[in-house]
């Protein structure tokens, strides 16, 4: 889609073929394409299969261990607990650990759980 005179967006197929990477060009009239060396980088993105334990104190302080798959060692994985952001410590491949923070409120209630992998990836 066209959003303006310098800026256009896509949207990527599925990677059926297990590319690490594909070149990406853009044509207006399927003639004249774009001849810039852009690559876009598939990965597969880290899951969480569970999280133990799923409450804790309004204090915080509570280890919560996050068990997935594809958590990658030297990558700045952070834990969102609602709208409040803790560095998450790597384990393993299939584990990470997050120390909750206190509440914003200082109520119970349940807030989100985000794994924040990277700046554009959750």
């Amino acid at each position: 889609m066209v959003l303006s005179s310098t800026e256009a967006e896509c949207v990527s197929p599925p990677n059926n073929l297990h590319l690490a990477w594909a070149p990406v060009n853009l044509t207006l009239n399927n003639q004249n394409h774009t001849d810039d060396d852009i690559r876009f980088i598939y990965y597969n993105p880290p899951k969480i299969i569970s999280a133990e334990p799923l409450q804790g104190p309004v204090k915080g302080a509570t280890v919560v261990n996050l068990w997935g798959t594809q958590y990658e060692k030297n990558r700045n994985i952070t834990c969102n607990f609602g709208q409040k952001s803790v560095k998450a410590k790597y384990v393993t491949k299939s584990h990470l650990v997050c120390v909750a923070p206190p509440s914003l409120n200082e109520e119970p209630g349940d807030v989100m759980l985000v794994v924040k992998y990277a700046n554009d990836r959750f």
